[in-house]
């Protein structure tokens, strides 16, 4: 009787480690959506709101981990950010048309950003910005800060290696 309860419960034990050893591969092997894949701008050619899932070719509005394309080659676009948004990298521009993103809120998670040929990159707050990874303005690219009701001059810090 006593080999019996063993039996079982060693095989009690060895189904259960099975179990959580599945459990932990799924869930630390199964990624969100947009984990390491590119978004790109497929909505309104002007007025187009950030937030907004369907102008953008994944179907959902862009996270800390995706990396985010905003040009066009048939027409200039002109894309409006008013709440906070996130990215892992941000190119804009860099298609031959006009391509804008008019910075209405805040970054709140933000990678590298490069601002390519006619690529703008229109910043409408007073608040600062601030990226984790570099910024690139190529031959070509603008970055603008158009908005700021107090006396305070416009000002840019860089930090170079």
């Amino acid at each position: 009787m006593l080999l019996k309860l063993k039996r079982i419960s060693f095989c009690i034990v060895a189904i259960l480690i099975v179990v959580v050893f599945y459990l932990g591969i799924f869930f630390t092997t199964t990624p969100a959506l947009t984990e390491g894949v590119t978004a790109t701008w497929i909505g309104a050619a002007s007025g187009g709101l950030w937030g907004t899932a369907s102008n953008w070719d994944i179907g959902e509005v862009p996270t800390s981990t995706t990396n985010v394309i905003i040009a066009s080659t048939t027409a200039n676009i002109s894309v409006t950010a008013t709440g906070t948004i996130n990215f892992s990298t941000l190119t804009i521009g860099g298609s031959g048309t006009t391509s804008t993103l008019i910075l209405q809120g805040d970054i709140g998670s933000g990678g590298g950003i490069t601002i390519s040929a006619s690529g703008t990159l229109e910043q409408m707050t007073s608040t600062k910005q601030v990226i984790t990874g570099t910024l690139l303005i190529e031959s070509g690219g603008v970055l603008t800060h158009t908005s700021n009701s107090s006396t305070q001059s416009y000002t840019i810090n860089f930090a170079a290696n």
